[in-house]
């Protein structure tokens, strides 16, 4: 099997994962190992969880999806052992792997993962964050057809501890759009894997227009989609109410807080904001004014 990387992570895995690209670093040892654990019908427990992550006494997380998958996580994030009613290679396994488990993976490892897509504008990563539906994926798509790289979509992982500042870490080459999206940009969905099987949305592999290296974070977008009538609102966020709105838009803030601790998920935050100037965006729910955002906001950026 072939070792894969992520996020400057060397993966080692029992399951094909194609969504990432081959190892191509040094040769030490993994920095995480993907196992399989039981298959079949007795792979999944019969009792709910109370929340949606467990955390054990010895610092073990499990994420459990009863119609799916449980995923365990080891106390120094460097094992996933994934047991599966079906295959642990299925596209919804996968997901969930590149979803919540990675956020666990992010926060174990005291990294900071926000709900954004970044964009490499001029050597510095710039994050556009928010719930989903509010249109990260398909303006960073916009930026992609305008030349400038991704270094993530949906999740955007920040180092917060490098000398220089805030790092964003490369995350998955691929967005994740829906098919309004791709054809509101004249893109086939020809060829594309779906995200779920009964979604249409789907996984675009970003190719040539992935930033493979970690850029300093230049600057966080939080979005906001409003009605088509209203006029896009752009302000720098400051304060407390910056500090709410960075919180909310971190990747799987309540299991972030079960794990670390809510003082702590605060300390990220308040971390951020006094290195990085962070904005509110008002996004529009129509797909025809994205691209003419994206180039003004790309031209913002090459004149700071």
């Amino acid at each position: 099997m072939i070792d894969r990387q992520l996020c400057g992570w060397r993966i080692r895995t029992e399951i094909d994962l194609p969504e990432l690209t081959a190892w191509s670093g040094d040769d030490r040892e993994p920095d995480i190992h993907i196992v399989v654990g039981t298959t079949g019908s007795d792979a999944l427990p019969d009792n709910v969880p109370r929340l949606p992550v467990t955390v054990h006494d010895d610092g073990t997380s499990e994420f459990v999806l009863f119609d799916l998958a449980r995923y365990v996580v080891d106390p120094e994030a460097r094992r996933v052992t994934i047991s599966s009613r079906g295959a642990p290679d299925s596209p919804d396994v996968r997901l969930f792997l590149f979803g919540t488990v990675f956020g666990i993976l992010c926060f174990r490892r005291g990294l900071l993962p926000l709900h954004a897509a970044s964009i490499n504008i001029d050597g510095k990563a710039i994050a556009f964050a928010g719930k989903s539906g509010v249109g990260k994926s398909t303006l960073a798509n916009a930026f992609i057809r305008l030349g400038y790289p991704a270094l993530a979509d949906d999740v955007t992982v920040v180092d917060l501890k490098r000398p220089g500042g805030p790092v964003v870490l490369p995350g998955l080459p691929r967005l994740k759009l829906w098919r309004d999206a791709l054809e509101a940009a004249e893109q086939s969905t020809e060829g594309l894997q779906r995200v779920r099987e009964t979604l249409e949305k789907y996984h675009m592999p970003m190719a040539g227009d992935y930033q493979e290296s970690p850029l300093p974070l230049g600057a966080v977008y939080l979005m906001t989609r409003v009605p088509d009538e209203r006029q896009v609102r752009l302000e720098q966020a400051r304060g407390i109410n910056a500090l709410t709105r960075l919180e909310n838009d971190i990747y799987r803030h309540g299991i972030g807080r079960q794990l670390l601790g809510r003082k702590r998920i605060v300390d990220l935050g308040m971390t951020m904001l006094r290195d990085v100037p962070v904005y509110e965006l008002d996004n529009l729910e129509h797909l025809d004014g994205v691209e003419g955002l994206a180039t003004r906001l790309a031209a913002r950026h090459r004149t700071d």
